[in-house]
């Protein structure tokens, strides 16, 4: 039951995300009030023409992600149970928020600090559903305070990262879907039919969304699509913890999200650094020095991409214990070019400019 539970609602949210993400680029186009465009919290090394490009492709990935968990509860008995049900409603209600609130920063923009307390209501929320699985029920009270306070700043963190690494077109969706299939097969493994549903059918919609937001997108995500891939795969791993807290769980969940974390991390120590805000936004990203270094936006994009994808199979190798040595080893092997090309020498760069044939596929960077 558990595999075909995935498998179905891994194609019924790829099926609803290639059916959606056209309707909702045309409903975005032809609902933006002339000449406007998306309001930008950066400049763009694109130009204007670059950037009137339709955002909120979030709404199609979100969309299609509940699609997919209601076509499976009403398919499988297995989800009639209360406390399924409630999970799913959970992830539905929870995630919703983060959909809300970043169609809102999309729109008009937001105060980070209303970001982060919207975000912080929504992981409370999400919390408390995932609590009602039981997973936690054997822990004493002051442990279980401090595992949800860890998981907080997990959510909170692994939300934002995913919302910083949405700057290069396909990335943030290429790096969700290996993430969300790296999640997946760890909580099938594991016995996790809740968590693998929900994984599975974020890395159906992800995937699909690729085809219309691969360079040169027709469509972005923006921060509705980006906080959203983020905060439900944080749920996830809070899932996959919560069944077997440990420090090596922890570690592993590193690795599944190895690239937003390492874009993240990278993001903050520079702008300390040079003594600006961490939530003021800037053109440094991991994937603007890749374009600096000569890459393209496509072989920028497939290069993180192919790096997440070898952190999803670190991260679930070290979870379940199998050849965890090796592929950690392969995923530093893989890291140190990067690091190279990022090295603390840059950390004090302003501006990135990508080069001409590659600026239709930068898209808007966004401080989370």
């Amino acid at each position: 039951m558990l595999p075909s539970t995935a498998v179905f609602g891994f194609c019924v949210a790829c099926l609803s995300c290639l059916g959606l993400t056209p309707l909702v680029r045309r409903m975005a186009i032809r609902e933006r009030p002339p000449g406007r465009l998306p309001a930008p919290s950066l400049p763009t090394t694109n130009g204007p023409e670059g950037s009137d490009r339709p955002q909120l492709g979030g709404l199609a990935i979100y969309t299609s992600v509940v699609t997919a968990l209601v076509a499976s509860y009403l398919v499988f008995p297995l989800w009639r149970s209360s406390d399924n049900a409630r999970f799913l409603a959970g992830v539905i209600l929870s995630g919703g928020l983060v959909v809300v609130l970043g169609l809102i920063d999309d729109l008009q923009g937001t105060l980070p600090w209303k970001k982060l307390l919207t975000q912080a209501v929504a992981v409370v929320l999400l919390q408390v559903h995932i609590d009602a699985l039981g997973l936690s029920a054997l822990m004493g009270p002051q442990l279980h305070f401090f595992l949800a306070l860890l998981l907080l700043l997990w959510m909170l963190g692994l939300s934002n990262a995913m919302n910083l690494i949405d700057g290069l077109d396909g990335l943030a969706a290429g790096v969700a879907t290996a993430g969300a299939v790296g999640m997946a097969a760890v909580a099938w493994v594991l016995g996790l039919t809740q968590a693998a549903l929900v994984a599975a059918a974020v890395a159906g919609a992800s995937l699909a969304f690729l085809r219309q937001n691969a360079p040169p997108a027709r469509i972005i995500m923006g921060d509705t699509g980006s906080m959203f891939l983020g905060f439900v795969l944080a749920g996830v791993g809070a899932v996959i913890f919560w069944s077997q807290p440990s420090v090596r769980t922890l570690l592993g969940l590193v690795l599944l999200s190895w690239v937003p974390a390492l874009d993240a991390v990278y993001a903050v120590v520079r702008r300390w650094m040079r003594g600006e805000s961490i939530f003021r936004g800037d053109l440094g990203h991991v994937h603007h020095r890749l374009l600096d270094a000569g890459f393209s936006a496509r072989s920028a994009g497939l290069s993180l991409s192919g790096l997440a994808a070898l952190s999803a199979a670190a991260g679930a190798a070290v979870i379940l214990q199998r050849h965890a040595l090796l592929w950690t080893a392969a995923l530093v092997l893989a890291t140190v070019p990067l690091a190279w090309i990022v090295r603390p020498q840059a950390l004090l760069r302003t501006t990135t400019t990508a080069r001409p044939r590659d600026e239709h596929a930068v898209s808007q960077d966004r401080a989370a």
